[in-house]
């Protein structure tokens, strides 16, 4: 929801403020949450695919450059969108095969 706040946050003075205010409330809960002891591969994950949903969805609201007709637009945004979707549901079943591995069961201290 932040990603996606930062994304439509309008190009002014308090926009670019209110922007840096949202990136860096994200920041900071990501990097507290990160430090927990109970942080896996799945909270990577689950930060690295928000990010690249939001990006494939939000390329559905901007004007291409050009001369480009809607249905081509849509069907290459949809292409883009299935894509991340699809890398992302293949590497969540890699990561539920995957067996545990030693560095998840080394206790992290900051």
């Amino acid at each position: 929801m932040l990603l996606t706040a930062h994304h439509l946050m309008p190009v002014t003075w308090p926009g670019v403020t209110l922007d840096m205010l949202v990136l860096a409330a994200g920041g900071g809960l990501l990097l507290r949450w990160s430090k927990r002891v109970r942080w896996r591969h799945p909270h990577i994950l689950a930060v690295g695919g928000a990010a690249l949903v939001v990006n494939a969805a939000l390329s559905f609201t901007i004007d291409p450059l050009g001369t480009v007709s809607y249905p081509v637009k849509y069907s290459v945004n949809a292409t883009l969108l299935l894509g991340v979707l699809a890398l992302l549901v293949w590497a969540g079943r890699r990561l539920r095969s995957a067996r545990r591995s030693p560095s998840d069961t080394v206790e992290r201290h900051y």
